[in-house]
């Protein structure tokens, strides 16, 4: 929403790095009235969305915990207002960063087993490797899979 997506003609690529102006006024804004002139130069889906929220805007502006380079107060703000207002800013921000991490660790295999049919008569899913009736275990590599003698 506070950056732009344009298209960089000379690179053919969408440009992220540079806010809209009126993204620079919100950042300066003290008051809820700054906040509500720095959105009429906004499109009208930030007004929209932003206006309802200007009370909240101004609160994170003011915090102590609030960055120094403009990237990061953007980001920052933008966390804050994630939840829009349904919990506090910090909250939001810890929500943000809850589900960044979630992203980063991705999904992994913690368990696998396998199908398998036993010398006991058993025939199903292993159980820690091994068969869940007599206990024997399952051999794993490339010596159980082509016989002793390749590998």
């Amino acid at each position: 929403m506070f950056w732009a997506d344009r298209l960089d003609s000379k690179r053919g690529q969408y440009v992220r790095d540079q806010p809209w102006p009126w993204a620079n006024v919100l950042l300066a804004a003290e008051t809820v009235d700054d906040v509500m002139r720095a959105l009429e130069a906004a499109s009208d889906y930030a007004r929209a969305q932003l206006k309802p929220l200007a009370r909240l805007v101004v609160k994170v502006l003011r915090e102590r915990a609030f960055p120094r380079t403009q990237r990061a107060q953007l980001d920052f703000l933008a966390e804050s207002l994630a939840a829009r207002g349904e919990v506090s800013a910090r909250r939001s921000r810890d929500i943000c960063q809850q589900e960044r991490l979630k992203a980063e660790r991705g999904t992994h295999i913690i368990s696998y087993e396998f199908k398998i049919e036993c010398t006991c008569g058993f025939k199903g899913f292993s159980k820690v490797h091994g068969c869940p009736k007599c206990g024997a275990r399952i051999q794993v590599g490339l010596s159980s899979i082509y016989g002793g003698g390749l590998f």
